[in-house]
C-alpha cells in the first residue's frame, strides 16, 4: 500500500514529517485518540486521569492543572550517517535488561481495526480463549505479528528500548497484557538467528539514505512531497516527487518519478532478501539502483493518481446508517471534545430538517465519481468512499453483538456481589527513573557490510 510523507525544508536540513492531507482522517480515527487515553490510563492515578474525562466538572480539571496545552515529552535520538532519528519513550523499569525503558503499544481487537467506523457495536466483541481462529489471543497477537512488529522494532531500536507493553482492548475493556522484548519480534519477523533484526534495520536505514539523497535532488533547496509504493509481490519500489508547495500559475507543478531496486549478496553469491537475513556468519552486501523515470509529466501523474487509488481504503458503514445519512454521521464524529464548526453544526440541523419534511428526499440524491480520492474542504463529500459491509464484517458485528449480550447477561449475575480482587500488593516505585536512560543516548547505525 503506498504511503505519503512531506520533506520540510529548512535551511538545508530537511524534516520528514506526516502528510497534511489525511489529518482529518487521523482525527476521525477513534484508535488514535483511544491510543494517546489509554496510555494515560495506564500510566496515571485514578484521581489524575479523571481529569481527562469530560464527565468531570471542570472544578477537577482545573485542580489537576490539565490544559488545551502540549505536555513535555520524553525522546531519545539516535543517528546514522545521514539522520537522526527520533523515538518517544514512555515507561521504565529498572528490573528490565539493559536501559529498562520500554513502550505502552495499545492494540484493538480485530473487528474494531477492520471496521474502524463501527466501534460503537464492535466493542462487545470479546477475547474469550488463548487459540482460535477468532475471539483469541493467538489471532490477536498473529495479526500483531504481520501488521505492527516490523514498526515496533524499529521505534524500540531507535530509542534503545528493551520492547513493549501491550494493551489488548475493544475500546470498551481491557482483555490482557503482554510484554513483548525485542528479541521475541526479532524472532517472530526473521528467525532466531542473533543480531539479525539489528542487520535489517541497519540495511534499511542505509538504503533510506540513499533513496533521500535522490528524492531531495528532485527539486533542491525546497520542501517536496514524496509517496512510496511497492506492490504486492513486487520487486521495486516506485517513489513519486513533487514541490510540496507551488504558486506558479503560468506552469503545472512538476513532477518525478523514481524507481528503487536492491539486490542482496553473501560474499559475491547473490541471494533472496530472507536468504541474507538468515546469514549470520556471513557478509551481506546489498547492490541497489535508483532510476529516474523518463516519461511526459502526465504520464508520471496517472502513474501517482493510480497509486493513490490503490492507497485509498474504502469505510464500511455503521450499522444504522446509509449513505444518504453518512455525511453527517461523518461530520458529527468528534474526539477531541472540541465544539464543533458552526458550519457543521447548521449543516446537520439542516438535514434533520429536510428529512423530517421529505422523508424520501434522499432518493433522489446523485453521487458523482470522485476517484476514490477525498475532496478538499468545502467541496462535495466524498460519499463514494463507503461501503455496504461484507459477509466477513457482518460475521464480525453478529459475534460482537453476541459478546455484548454475553457481557450484560454476566453483568447482571454478578450484580450486588462482593468485588474480589486478587494479587494486591505493595506499589512498586522506581527509585533510579531515568538515572541510567541517557547513559546509552546514541545508538549508531554501522557500516554497510555486515
Amino acid at each position: 500500500m503506498a504511503a505519503s510523507v512531506v520533506f520540510n525544508h529548512n535551511d538545508g536540513v530537511y524534516a520528514i514529517d506526516s502528510d497534511p492531507t489525511k489529518v482529518e482522517e487521523t482525527e476521525k480515527n477513534i484508535l488514535t485518540w483511544m491510543g494517546t487515553l489509554l496510555e494515560k490510563y495506564l500510566t496515571m492515578n485514578t484521581e489524575e486521569f479523571l481529569a481527562y474525562m469530560r464527565t468531570q466538572p471542570r472544578l477537577v480539571i482545573e485542580d489537576e492543572k490539565v490544559t488545551d496545552e502540549e505536555t513535555r515529552e520524553a525522546y531519545r535520538y539516535s543517528k546514522s550517517n545521514k539522520f537522526v532519528m527520533r523515538s518517544q519513550l514512555d515507561c521504565h523499569d529498572s528490573r528490565l535488561p539493559g536501559t529498562g525503558v520500554f513502550d505502552i503499544k495499545t492494540r484493538a481487537c480485530m473487528p474494531i481495526r477492520m471496521d474502524i467506523l463501527n466501534f460503537e457495536e464492535s466493542s462487545g466483541y470479546l477475547i474469550t480463549k488463548q487459540q482460535g481462529l477468532l475471539q483469541s489471543f493467538e489471532r490477536e497477537y498473529y495479526d500483531l505479528i504481520r501488521s505492527a512488529f516490523l514498526k515496533y522494532s524499529f521505534q524500540a531500536r531507535i530509542g534503545n528500548m528493551d520492547g513493549v507493553f501491550v494493551a489488548y482492548h475493544n475500546t470498551a475493556r481491557m482483555f490482557g497484557f503482554q510484554y513483548v522484548p525485542l528479541e521475541e519480534m526479532d524472532q517472530r519477523l526473521f528467525s532466531e538467528v542473533p543480531g539479525v533484526g539489528d542487520r535489517v534495520f541497519q540495511k534499511c536505514v542505509e538504503l533510506l539514505e540513499v533513496v533521500v539523497d535522490e528524492i531531495i535532488a528532485c527539486f533542491p533547496g525546497q520542501s517536496v512531497k514524496c509517496t512510496f509504493e511497492t506492490r504486492q509481490a513486487g520487486k521495486d519500489m516506485d517513489v513519486w516527487v513533487e514541490p510540496a508547495e507551488w504558486d506558479r500559475l503560468d506552469k503545472p507543478k512538476p513532477i518525478k518519478q523514481l524507481c528503487v531496486n536492491a539486490r542482496s549478496f553473501l560474499g559475491n553469491t547473490p541471494v533472496k532478501g530472507d536468504v541474507a537475513v538468515r546469514g549470520a556468519h556471513e557478509t551481506w552486501t546489498l547492490h541497489w539502483t535508483v532510476t529516474h523515470m523518463h516519461a511526459s509529466e502526465e504520464t508520471v501523474r496517472q502513474n501517482l493518481k493510480r497509486a493513490k487509488e490503490r492507497q485509498f481504503r474504502a469505510y464500511t458503514l455503521p450499522t444504522g446508517i446509509d449513505h444518504s445519512q453518512i455525511e453527517d454521521w461523518w461530520n458529527g464524529l468528534n474526539f477531541s471534545g472540541k465544539p464543533l464548526p458552526e458550519s457543521v453544526v447548521q449543516s446537520s440541523q439542516e438535514s434533520i430538517k429536510n428529512e423530517t419534511e421529505s422523508p424520501a428526499a434522499s432518493d433522489s440524491l446523485e453521487t458523482k465519481p470522485n476517484d476514490s480520492v477525498p475532496m478538499e474542504k468545502d467541496a462535495q463529500f466524498f460519499s463514494d468512499n463507503f461501503t455496504e459491509p461484507d459477509k466477513g464484517i457482518l460475521a464480525l458485528r453478529r459475534i460482537a453483538r453476541r459478546g455484548r449480550e454475553i457481557s450484560q447477561q454476566l453483568a447482571e449475575e454478578e450484580k450486588g456481589k462482593p468485588k474480589i480482587v486478587l494479587g494486591v500488593g505493595e506499589v512498586y516505585v522506581d527509585e533510579s527513573i531515568w538515572d541510567r536512560v541517557d547513559d546509552k543516548a546514541d545508538n549508531v547505525v554501522g557500516s554497510q557490510s555486515s
